[in-house]
């Protein structure tokens, strides 16, 4: 990986990847790179985390998958994990995010682990939430291809993540690492210069010192300052951030407040004594039961249960009320963020009324498949399955159909690739009379009126919009190439007949014919006449 091609040719799931840590949040970060696809090298320090990291790990894909975030099975992606205590097994990988704890000597013997295996072109990262980034790259041999990668808990079901540049990042890396990250359905933030807590840890942390100045001069108590949060900012920091929201409740009353009440904020420096007295005192909260609240271990285990449960749930939610963004920024000048519009319609046709797929997110798709640049395509080739499964068959047949036959014969290889893997189960959607449209979810959104705001404005100064590297030469030629698809992935040849075998159980009063669009049986047939003619074992 010495040159940028060699970067941007390589297929986001087929990159190696290392985490050392295998803790709580490194399982979780484990997590969600599996579902990604990436082969994952993950480095146990520990004993206990050697032994238990693959039960963890485990039980987040279960649960994914029952929550319908994974389309898998654990043991489709555990296949692709590997658990250790030899760092030498990180020689192949291209990323290594680091979760150990916040202690610098450890985190510094750890990187010189970490370089003494990976080649001078992996790119290294920290999830720490409290070091300076500039601080810790003086801890490696390379700091140029060093960052920061700070993930939230749960990790594989949060949408947030922060790519932090320290002073001497490469920022060419810190924008591959933007790009791979939408691969890991993240709405990530890049912080263009470090500073300490970075941004999401400076405003939690503000709110903290606040809370406790609360409490400790009487003002309220602990239970008061949790309610107040809940039932206010609680309300709607899910769907907007500070800004908009002073945007939708209007601005000149904050304007008006802040003269009066910024002066009165506490600004003290040193860590209250509420919280210094209850960490002397041995309070891990609900690891332990003490805390700012007591629990016993049934309350702890129920508190831990429920806040799982509502990890979930409030990513549909957030899921749900993402659309209009979706449509909006689909026609961004910046190519990474209509990537993440495409790779995002696959987690929304899972939490919206089909009506309103139909509406909004085939039309959106459809127009992303025509994308000038390849890494975009290949995200609609992806999701397009997943839509054909929740859609109307008017919309399969006479808008994904022919997609997905642009998609096959896409110059690109990547693009091919990704649109072959999927044909087959495209195919059988056709055969499904009562398709699952996510009735569980969906029974009380049928009332659902989703705002398109038509105005698709964009922001001519992202700097973010230089991605050449990712733009595949263009070719004249753009004819189907059956040999290299064949050739590239035999076994969905099988695929594809065993779909057409399903469609053919399934419907028994309709003829195949009669089933599919005229243009995605031509193909089918062509692709297993070709196989026949060519000698390739498909066993059709």
């Amino acid at each position: 990986m010495d040159t940028k091609e060699n970067i941007s040719a390589i297929v986001p799931a087929q990159i190696p990847v290392g985490v050392v840590g295998l803790g709580l949040m490194g399982s979780s970060i484990t997590t969600c790179l599996l579902m990604a696809g990436h082969p994952v090298v993950a480095i146990a320090p520990l004993p206990i985390d050697l032994e238990t990291g693959e039960t963890r790990i485990h039980e987040h894909l279960l649960q994914s998958f029952e929550q319908k975030i994974c389309l898998e099975q654990p043991t489709y992606y555990l296949k692709n994990l590997t658990i250790t205590e030899d760092y030498t097994c990180l020689k192949d990988t291209l990323l290594v995010i680091e979760c150990t704890l916040e202690d610098i000597t450890i985190k510094r013997q750890v990187y010189k682990n970490i370089e003494n295996i990976v080649t001078d072109h992996t790119i290294i990262t920290s999830n720490t939430s409290a070091i300076p980034i500039s601080l810790l790259q003086q801890e490696t041999r390379i700091p140029s291809r060093f960052f920061g990668l700070h993930w939230s808990v749960p990790s594989h079901t949060t949408r947030f993540l922060e790519i932090i540049c320290g002073d001497t990042s490469d920022p060419k890396k810190a924008e591959w690492l933007y790009q791979l990250s939408h691969h890991w359905a993240k709405e990530p933030t890049l912080v263009r210069k470090d500073i300490r807590g970075f941004i999401t840890n400076r405003l939690m942390y503000a709110l903290y010192r606040e809370a406790f100045y609360l409490v400790e001069n009487g003002y309220a108590s602990v239970d008061d300052v949790d309610r107040a949060c809940r039932n206010d900012a609680g309300y709607w920091m899910t769907l907007v951030g500070c800004f908009r929201w002073m945007d939708l409740t209007g601005i000149p009353a904050y304007h008006s407040v802040m003269k009066d009440l910024f002066p009165t904020l506490h600004n003290g420096i040193e860590v209250p004594k509420l919280i210094d007295d209850i960490v002397k005192a041995g309070g891990k909260g609900i690891l332990n039961g003490n805390g700012f609240y007591n629990y016993t271990p049934e309350e702890a285990r129920l508190w831990g249960e429920t806040f799982e449960e509502f990890s979930y749930d409030i990513r549909q939610l957030v899921l749900k009320y993402f659309v209009p963004t979706i449509v909006q920024q689909s026609s961004s000048i910046a190519f990474q963020t209509r990537k993440t519009c495409a790779t995002s319609i696959g987690d929304l046709v899972t939490v919206i009324p089909p009506s309103a797929v139909d509406q909004y997110l085939v039309p959106c798709l459809s127009n992303l498949c025509s994308d000038p640049f390849w890494g975009v395509r290949k995200s609609c080739a992806e999701v397009i399955h997943p839509v054909g499964q929740v859609c109307s068959k008017e919309s399969r047949w006479n808008i994904l159909s022919p997609c997905l036959i642009q998609l096959l014969q896409d110059q690109s290889r990547w693009v091919k690739t990704a649109a072959l893997r999927v044909l087959g189960y495209f195919i059988s959607t056709f055969a499904q009379s009562n398709i699952d449209k996510q009735t569980d979810i969906n029974n009380n959104k049928n009332d659902l009126s989703i705002k398109i705001e038509e105005s698709t404005k964009i922001n001519e100064n992202d700097q973010f919009n230089d991605f050449n590297y990712w733009r595949e030469p263009v070719i004249t030629n753009i004819d189907f190439d059956k040999d290299f698809i064949l050739n590239s992935n035999q076994s969905s040849t099988t695929t594809c007949k065993e779909s057409i075998v399903e469609i053919s159980k399934i419907s028994n009063e309709d003829d195949i014919n009669n089933i599919l669009p005229i243009e995605l049986l031509d193909f089918y047939t062509s692709l297993i006449e070709h196989s026949h003619s060519s000698g390739v074992e498909t066993d059709l």
